[in-house]
């Protein structure tokens, strides 16, 4: 999606467009799918320049509380997959990509 937005002045007009981030490279996670890992999420490869948040999900519903870019497996996760979404948000809007699931969650 593009905005763009032209303001006037007397012998002027400026011109000024944002677009909203595209994802051109997947997130991904990387750690250990273990019980008390640690798990991190990079965000991908956007353009332009975003700022990101982040949703972990647990076999694809998301888990409540947990939005940061590390998420530590809990006994509750075994036996399940762990994925994240990365929303990247800038002046031209808002997108949002997953990562693949890990393998299922396993007791340390």
């Amino acid at each position: 999606m593009t905005f763009t937005a032209t303001f006037r002045r007397a012998g002027a007009t400026t011109t000024d467009t944002a677009t909203a981030p595209v994802n051109g490279v997947l997130p991904a996670i990387s750690g250990e799918a273990i019980v008390d890992g640690v798990l991190t999420a990079w965000p991908g490869v956007w353009a332009p320049f975003a700022d990101f948040t982040f949703q972990w999900k647990k076999d694809g519903v998301d888990i409540p509380g947990a939005t940061g870019s590390t998420y530590t497996v809990v006994v509750g996760d075994v036996g399940s997959a762990i994925s994240v979404a990365v929303t990247a948000t800038n002046t031209g809007g808002a997108a949002t990509a997953e990562s693949g699931e890990t393998a299922e969650v396993v007791a340390a």
